[in-house]
């Protein structure tokens, strides 16, 4: 085998293992004290990517509704690479970069019952949906995929 495919064999296998760490060192659940841009204090949970759900049962195309424990405001983000630094912050409890992610509109909180159609998943535990209710409405977001409802 030539030099230039070890190498790239090598490259291929050290981004699988850092994906394999990444995965075991999200928070499963954290609870965090935030302000938000309104300062109000909210108390925002950070959702186990584990689906409560059986995925087989849950295909594109899917209505439903976020839920976490019927008063939690729900985290998404328009992009996945927000979804993940906002996982990052809560795991080391870094509120003001939370704080920064809320204040550039990289993450929005979606109060609990929000309507949204599924639009796509990702191996990472995060679905892609189409917000269809509240002042988020007709946006796209990624949201943990324990969160969402049938």
């Amino acid at each position: 085998m030539n030099t230039f495919l070890k190498i790239c064999l090598y490259v291929m296998a050290f981004w699988f293992g850092l994906t394999v760490i990444a995965a075991l060192i999200i928070p499963m659940t954290v609870n965090q004290t935030i302000i938000s841009n309104t300062t109000n204090v909210q108390h925002i949970t950070t959702p186990s990517q584990e689906p409560s759900h059986d995925v087989a049962t849950v295909k594109i195309g899917d209505n439903g509704y976020l839920h976490i424990d019927g008063t939690t405001p729900i985290l998404a983000s328009y992009t996945k690479d927000a979804m993940n630094k906002a996982w990052s912050a809560y795991n080391i409890h870094d509120n003001y970069g939370l704080q920064n992610l809320i204040d550039t509109n990289q993450i929005v909180t979606l109060p609990d019952g929000t309507k949204v159609l599924l639009i796509g998943t990702s191996f990472s535990g995060l679905y892609h949906v189409r917000i269809l209710s509240g002042q988020y409405a007709g946006n796209a977001a990624w949201i943990a995929s324990n969160t969402f409802k049938e």
